[in-house]
């Protein structure tokens, strides 16, 4: 049996599950600017998820937000944002 990240069926129902519990209303046609800017995926606390998951999941290791430990769609966010730089090195 393969692992259930690998799964295009087991991914279509976590991802409608877990995406009725996110931070922000992603149904906004004109979202705040900052929304679009700081999202989970280019925070430097964010560490994605494998497989199909990848793309659009991943956990907060962030220890100053509310969503550390938590597992976070790729564009929520949150007042805790640290933008990431690729030349940056992390500690």
């Amino acid at each position: 049996m393969k692992w259930v990240y690998e799964s295009d069926k087991y991914f279509k129902i976590c991802h409608a599950r877990w995406a009725t519990k996110v931070n922000r209303d992603l149904s906004l046609e004109n979202p705040p600017d900052e929304w679009v800017l700081n999202q989970c995926e280019s925070c430097r606390y964010w560490i994605p998820l494998a497989g199909k998951f990848c793309t659009d999941w991943g956990a907060c290791s962030n220890s100053d937000s509310k969503f550390d430990r938590m597992v976070q769609f790729a564009h929520d966010g949150c007042n805790q944002f640290i933008h990431c730089k690729n030349d940056e090195q992390t500690t």
